[in-house]
């Protein structure tokens, strides 16, 4: 899978799209990504950002409450790509990642449940990525994971697949 060589996370409290990639993030169990497109979403991907030297958690599904979790699909079955940034560049809202390596890729068979669940992958080691210089340089170790939908649990009503929050436990 190739994925472009940065990616943009955006430090807003609000976005302008209820159902964007931020809301997986925003720590926020009301709101959820949800792939966009026709169909169930299979191999769609969303990114996280996330620590990778720490355990991750997810929540799959639209946790707003039980009737919007069963009325649209669930990812069932996932594959993480655990990507090290090789880059981290500052803006005056936001920060930019890039030149990204692949840790490793993992397929994730999922619980059909409405709440968090650990995200069954390794630990991993983070080269440190030097920003600044002289006397005022620092170092960050940055990661995100890419969540790509195999398979769902079919909702109810709705054919739209929804994951709710992703972040370390």
């Amino acid at each position: 899978m190739d994925f472009d060589n940065e990616v943009q996370f955006v430090r807003r409290v609000n976005l302008s799209c209820l159902y964007s990639p931020y809301s997986l993030m925003d720590k926020d169990t009301s709101t959820a990504w949800s792939e966009g497109v026709e169909g169930d979403g299979l191999g769609e991907v969303v990114l996280a950002y996330v620590d990778v030297q720490k355990p991750i958690k997810i929540w799959t599904g639209f946790g707003k409450n039980q009737k919007l979790f069963l009325a649209n699909n669930r990812p069932k079955v996932i594959r993480v790509y655990v990507l090290e940034a090789g880059y981290y560049g500052v803006g005056e809202s936001n920060f930019v990642l890039g030149k990204f390596k692949s840790l490793g890729v993992h397929e994730i068979a999922l619980l059909d449940v409405n709440g968090y669940q650990k995200l069954n992958i390794p630990l991993y080691k983070l080269n440190p990525i030097g920003i600044g210089s002289g006397a005022d340089k620092q170092y960050m170790r940055e990661s995100i994971l890419a969540i790509e939908i195999v398979s769902v649990y079919k909702g109810e009503k709705y054919s739209d697949t929804l994951i709710t929050e992703v972040s370390n436990e």
